[in-house]
């Protein structure tokens, strides 16, 4: 059965669904795609089969036969001088509109077959009309009229395919099948059939994927594809650090062409004070921990006595306060009842309701303009009437790294869609917040149905992946969210090692002495060596 790369929204639906037992007949490895730029549609369809082979293919009618024709011929041209060669044109129609010339001697590769014929016939028809290309004349064709699948190769990490050769030219590189499926969801056809035929409000897509699969190149790629579809629609792309939202910035000013105009990229902290000047006077956001700690002695010194009640460290009672803020619990009535999924620790009833107190103090004394506690704005715009609402409102918000994400920034993504709009998360399940055993659904969004895995790793080797997945794996057996790579055909490398202390004190001066060995080598630079340590270590 060929893969179908959209569900062909361009067509209508019973023609669509017939052209689909068609294509049910191919084998697996054609491929069938709809053009998602119509400035650059030169056929309703494009078939890829098996060794570069393309088939063009549309369906005709008296109404418009010439449009799609036209850009073939220019197609036609192009392939001939720069590429000598061809792609043939399956045209289908009734035969009472039957006009099309097949004498034209500009299109000598243009095949007409009734709508009928197709149908009883088509898969033979695509095998054997599909002619083969050069692997040059390939990658031209997808990178031109598929724009949205090429990768620029400064973001790509598949560097053991690129080819040894001693041309002028820079690798080509493409979006797999799983990664330009995930890209096109819900945007082909989309303005010409219902938006979305989900029950609840606003329609939402899940890509889970494991780390290194391509969800970023995903979310950069489809939002150039959607800002161009549909040039009067606001996107939103929202990333949850500030290294990675000023990469994603520079790649689009260096590399795409500039930040479409219809698209704005910032932090999640960044949005939420943007939010949160709209429908108050601008206030100074508490980020730091030099910031907040006068705050947190107010709080948490041993004056307050309603923090002497509670036998918690502080690094707890404040986590205890954020949490709060952050999954939406509305009063102390919800605190009390609330289940304390993946907190790591238990209260009493008599402890939460100390909680609350000190939470309530403390979110008074950090609502002032001149300082302001993120996570209390961010949860008081959720709490928001719709009808008083003056948020920024967006037709599409791309989330970079949901599992990042707290119940009260998802919510707060969600209130900032317009009524038809779409949510269209990025995540790793292997990480973030659903290893606290939370779920979508827990927080309010329904993906059942809605969800896309990506299992390939582009960004790291067969031994390392194994190696990390069986580690997580050994910790985390229970998590039905859990996604295990695929291992076939990945890169080769090192095993990693691993070394095991028997003290804290020994793996710390194990761990310096290594370090220092490593730098004076100069096996790496400095700056190429990242440390990862739990909070237990300390500074």
């Amino acid at each position: 059965m060929a893969a179908l790369i959209d569900s062909l929204g361009n067509l209508d639906h019973a023609v669509r669904r017939k052209f689909k037992k068609v294509f049910a007949q191919l084998g697996d490895d054609y491929i069938v795609r709809t053009p998602a730029q119509p400035n650059i549609q030169v056929a309703d369809l494009l078939i890829e089969g098996p060794n570069r082979h393309w088939l063009l293919l549309g369906l005709h009618s008296s109404e418009h036969s010439s449009h799609h024709l036209n850009k073939y011929r220019s197609l036609s041209l192009v392939l001939k001088r720069a590429h000598n060669t061809f792609l043939r044109y399956l045209a289908i129609s009734e035969p009472a509109d039957l006009v099309l010339d097949v004498q034209d001697k500009t299109l000598p590769h243009l095949l007409v077959v009734e709508f009928d014929d197709f149908l009883a016939r088509g898969a033979a028809l695509i095998q054997h009309h599909c002619h083969g290309l050069t692997d040059n004349t390939h990658k031209w064709l997808k990178k031109h009229i598929f724009p949205e699948t090429n990768i620029n190769a400064e973001f790509s990490t598949r560097r053991d395919t690129i080819e040894r050769n001693n041309g002028a030219q820079l690798q080509e590189f493409f979006l797999d099948y799983d990664q330009e499926k995930a890209t096109k969801l819900d945007i082909i056809g989309e303005d010409s059939t219902n938006k979305h035929q989900e029950t609840q409000l606003h329609s939402v897509r899940l890509i889970n994927g494991v780390a290194g699969c391509g969800k970023t190149l995903i979310l950069i790629n489809r939002a150039i594809l959607y800002c161009k579809h549909f040039p009067k629609r606001k996107v939103l792309l929202l990333i949850h650090n500030k290294p990675i939202t000023r990469d994603i910035e520079y790649k689009f000013r260096h590399h795409l062409g500039g930040i479409p105009a219809n698209l704005t990229i910032k932090t999640f902290h960044a949005f939420a004070l943007s939010q949160k000047n709209r429908v108050s006077a601008r206030v100074k956001p508490l980020f730091g921990e030099k910031t907040l700690l006068p705050f947190k002695q107010q709080i948490l010194g041993n004056h307050n006595s309603l923090r002497n009640k509670l036998n918690l460290s502080d690094a707890k009672l404040w986590s205890e306060i954020e949490y709060i803020n952050e999954h939406l619990i509305e009063n102390s009535q919800h605190y009390l009842s609330i289940e304390r999924q993946g907190r790591g620790f238990s209260l009493k009833k008599t402890q939460r309701q100390a909680v609350w107190k000190l939470y309530e103090q403390a979110m008074k004394l950090m609502a002032d303009r001149d300082g302001y506690l993120p996570s209390l704005y961010i949860r008081e715009l959720c709490f928001m009437d719709p009808n008083d609402s003056k948020l920024d409102n967006f037709d599409h918000i791309l989330l970079d790294e949901a599992q990042f994400f707290y119940p009260s920034w998802l919510q707060l993504a969600l209130k900032s869609l317009r009524t038809d709009g779409q949510l269209f998360m990025c995540a790793d399940p292997n990480q973030g917040f659903l290893k606290t055993r939370m779920s979508w659904k827990s927080i309010g969004l329904n993906v059942r149905g809605r969800t896309q895995m990506l299992n390939y790793s582009y960004r790291t080797t067969y031994e390392i992946l194994r190696a990390a997945n069986a580690l997580l794996e050994e910790l985390d057996t229970d998590n039905e969210d859990f996604i295990k790579p695929q291992l076939v055909n990945m890169q080769r490398g090192s095993k990693p090692r691993v070394i095991y202390s028997d003290t804290l004190q020994d793996e710390l001066k194990r761990f310096l002495n290594e370090l220092k060995q490593i730098v004076e080598l100069a096996t790496f630079p400095l700056h190429h060596i990242m440390v990862l340590c739990g909070d237990d270590i300390g500074n």
